[in-house]
């Protein structure tokens, strides 16, 4: 089980301090009809709860990094890279390397 207790603090402080998120804020106190005691401990688990998920997608995009130090021809032909990043890569790099030599050939002619 993870030590979650610094991010109840970490929550708690935010909650305390000017740096409150408002619309969360107004969400919880919607949900607890008003009662700023419940809506405090309901915003704080809604922060501990993001604050996780966000811990989970940074571990997850280090996680995506070492799938970097595999060889670029390997990511890309197992799709590692986002369909705009491959239109990208294959539209600049055909370009490049089949425009090269069609100029050279129309140059000739």
């Amino acid at each position: 089980m993870v030590n979650d207790e610094s991010l109840y603090l970490e929550a708690t402080k935010e909650f305390e301090s000017d740096d409150r998120n408002s619309a969360l804020w107004a969400k919880c106190m919607s949900i607890c009809e008003g009662d700023e005691q419940k809506a405090k401990y309901k915003y704080i688990n809604e922060r501990v709860k993001t604050i996780t998920l966000n811990n989970k997608k940074a571990a997850h995009q280090g996680a995506e990094h070492i799938r970097e130090g595999k060889s670029f021809i390997y990511n890309l032909s197992s799709g590692n890279y986002s369909l705009a990043q491959t239109y990208w890569l294959y539209g600049v790099a055909g370009g490049f390397v089949l425009g090269i030599p069609f100029n050279f050939i129309t140059s000739i002619g």
